[in-house]
């Protein structure tokens, strides 16, 4: 099944699996919720759902930083993710290629399942603010983090909580820069942090195993360019292969 010219979002595999489609030349995004807890997910590839393309589209400004009532610094949600991160859905052999996406919240695109090809894409992720400028708090404002509504990383290969998620392509995309996510910047209402690593910003985080990261280029990170971490216990990150990509202008490579 085809779909071209759509605007809004999508979501590929609902309550069953959605294969062989193909979203081209469609414009996704600009969505801002009037309150409440966000849909974390902008579009999804989730459930099994295999050998879908989507490419030559533009996926972006998915929501946007939001209040959670329990947590002010709530730093999500994302534009586009493939698959769960505990590793029982097996959505794979996905390609996502000549896309545009920019301005979301933890990170743009995020790919777990199998087999996935990420190519030729342009992400970034800057910090977007609005308000009054920093240095100086609004009335009844007791953090900048209220101002900051993008802005955190670009790519996120998750999750490393089991070894059925990875074994990804990513290739050729041009992915920068990156922002600081609520939860590190100015959270306490301080601009006096001196050391980046305490402020997030990294542009593409790997957490999974297996995969091919090749002729990228990563520029203008806050913080690190690529971070290979496990997070979850018992979680492992191996067998990751990353070679002949340019990094540049990043505080960390």
């Amino acid at each position: 099944m085809t779909f071209t010219k759509m605007t809004g979002n999508f979501q590929i595999g609902g309550n069953i699996a959605g294969s062989d489609n193909e979203i081209d030349h469609c414009d996704f995004g600009t969505f801002y919720p009037s309150g409440g807890w966000p849909n974390f997910r902008g579009a999804t590839i989730q459930h099994g759902s295999q050998f879908n393309y989507i490419h030559d589209n533009k996926i972006h400004d998915w929501q946007k930083y939001d209040w959670d009532p329990n947590n002010q610094n709530y730093d999500g949600p994302v534009c586009l993710e493939i698959g769960e991160e505990e590793g029982t859905d097996p959505t794979s052999y996905n390609v996502i290629e000549n896309n545009l996406m920019y301005h979301c919240g933890h990170h743009v695109f995020g790919m777990a399942g199998r087999y996935n090809v990420f190519r030729k894409n342009i992400v970034h992720n800057e910090d977007y603010w609005v308000g009054p400028a920093i240095g100086t708090f609004a009335p009844n404002e007791t953090t900048y983090a209220s101002r900051n509504i993008y802005g955190y990383r670009n790519l996120n290969l998750t999750s490393g909580m089991s070894g059925q998620v990875g074994n990804h392509l990513i290739e050729d995309n041009r992915i920068g820069p990156s922002g600081i996510s609520t939860h590190s910047w100015y959270a306490d209402g301080s601009d006096n942090i001196t050391d980046i690593h305490q402020r997030g910003g990294t542009s593409f985080y790997i957490n999974s195993s297996n995969n091919t990261i090749r002729y990228n280029a990563l520029y203008g990170s806050v913080g690190k360019g690529a971070y290979f971490r496990a997070y979850a216990p018992g979680g492992q990150v191996i067998h990751n292969y990353l070679y002949n990509n340019t990094f540049y202008s990043s505080v960390i490579a």
